[in-house]
């Protein structure tokens, strides 16, 4: 909940700062997808990953 009223949001302020007018849409979008893109795979992964190098397993 504190992620999301602090840090959450200043990622897209950055966003729509760093893009010249003419392509700022274009450019939200595409670093938009690519950070939910991202955010996904690191969600499906992280399981996988876990239990390749064997942190999941916590006993002992």
């Amino acid at each position: 909940m504190f992620f999301n009223f602090s840090w959450g949001p200043v990622m897209w302020v950055i966003l729509g700062e760093i893009f010249p007018n003419q392509i700022r849409g274009t450019g939200l979008a595409v670093s938009g997808l690519a950070r939910w893109g991202s955010n996904f795979a690191i969600t499906m992964t992280f399981a996988i990953m876990l239990a390749g190098i064997e942190l999941g397993d916590m006993r002992g």
